[in-house]
């Protein structure tokens, strides 16, 4: 069965890697990966912050 070629199977998308996929699926990743940037980048700059003041 060729269905994991086309990413089509459950999961198929990471066995295969995002490029198989359209620029949906890297745009939702990319978006995932530039919230958690900027959280931890708060997170540190707040705990920073409270640890200088």
């Amino acid at each position: 069965m060729k269905d994991t070629e086309h990413g089509s199977w459950p999961g198929a998308e990471n066995e295969r890697g995002p490029h198989r996929w359209g620029g949906y699926e890297r745009t939702l990743r990319l978006r995932a990966v530039t919230l958690l940037v900027v959280a931890v980048s708060m997170t540190a700059l707040l705990t920073l912050g409270n640890y200088l003041g």
